[in-house]
């Protein structure tokens, strides 16, 4: 069975319940495995449709090594994590988030998010692909 790609139409779109004020983001390149250390600082969006809204962040083929909140690791409970999203049910009104994720970017043959081709690392950044 094929995972079709869904259909996304302008109508669907909605304010994002968070805004982005400050993304830092640190690359450990390395072949097969890649670290990537984003610290994000972020806070509730007021022109969001539902003000107790998750933050979810969305990533293909991530493994999370570490994610802490305002200086403070997360314990698991705290977010939910499967393999396209990560949610944090109940995120503050403002906070600083800092994740560091392994990627294999020699294993990425979908050509989105980081990948390598003839020896050289590359990205490509789709509006829906990677995000």
């Amino acid at each position: 069975m094929t995972n079709r790609p869904t259909t996304i139409y302008l109508k669907d779109y909605t304010p994002p319940a968070f805004l982005v004020d400050n993304t830092d983001l640190h690359f450990e390149l390395a072949e097969s495995q890649t670290l990537v250390t984003a610290t994000l600082r972020l806070r509730r969006n007021p022109a969001s449709v539902d003000p107790a809204a998750p933050l979810v962040l969305h990533g293909r083929e991530l493994k999370l090594r570490e994610i802490s909140l305002d200086g403070q690791p997360m314990p698991s409970t705290a977010y939910a994590l499967d393999t396209e999203t990560l949610t944090l049910a109940e995120a503050p009104d403002a906070f600083t988030l800092r994740t560091v994720t392994e990627i294999n970017p020699q294993a990425n043959t979908s050509l989105e998010g980081l990948y390598l081709s003839s020896g050289n690392f590359c990205t490509q950044c789709e509006a829906q692909g990677f995000r």
